[in-house]
């Protein structure tokens, strides 16, 4: 069985660092990026200009698509050029290519006043455990509520890869990423330990 090539945009990234250590043994990495990744081969391109990235989809079996702007309080102007036409762009030069999956790289910024708003999402978030009402219920997977245009983005992507895979036959797999910290130590606050995505976990 032949090795999965995978493109994986933001590989110069601190999520990205965590793809590369825990995932180059088991597939043929590659990055797209707007610096060199040392050790692995890499499209310097940026993801606004379709025709400059879209060689890097060559070959491709599946895209990690992880390149954003992360500021959560981001302004529009940042979020169109490199969360919403980024976005686009890479969904559109996977389906150019042939690839036939992309994994891309959500927030838990699409539900981002949940827990700024609401209980007990906001008591949870602040750590007022005695205050929580029994059972908690969980939040729906198709909720939305962004909390900024980051969360907006985001969510414009998740939407888009739904477009893409009724329309496309793309399979899609949208992952709403938590706090990766660094160090990987939730317990310094209790809205950290809330939002915590491990470092074995996000790979």
């Amino acid at each position: 069985m032949s090795v999965r090539k995978v493109l994986v945009t933001g590989l110069a990234g601190k999520i990205g660092g965590i793809i590369r250590s825990n995932l180059s043994s088991k597939y043929t990495l590659s990055g797209l990026d707007l610096q060199k990744v040392p050790e692995f081969p890499t499209t310097v391109a940026n993801l606004s200009n379709l025709a400059e990235i879209l060689p890097a989809f060559e070959g491709i079996d599946t895209v990690v698509h992880l390149a954003a702007d992360p500021n959560h309080q981001g302004n529009w102007e940042t979020n169109l050029e490199n969360n919403i036409i980024g976005t686009r762009n890479v969904y559109e030069a996977a389906r150019l290519s042939g690839v036939n999956r992309i994994v891309f790289a959500s927030s838990n910024h699409v539900l981002g006043f949940y827990p700024l708003r609401d209980n007990p999402y906001k008591q949870i978030y602040e750590g007022d455990f005695r205050e929580v009402r029994q059972p908690v219920i969980p939040l729906a997977a198709n909720l939305v509520r962004p909390d900024g245009y980051y969360g907006v983005s985001k969510a414009f992507g998740e939407s888009l890869g739904s477009y893409f895979h009724d329309e496309y036959g793309m399979s899609v797999i949208c992952m709403r990423i938590g706090w990766v910290m660094e160090p990987d130590d939730p317990t310094f606050a209790p809205s950290a330990l809330s939002l915590w995505m491990s470092h074995k976990d996000t790979a």
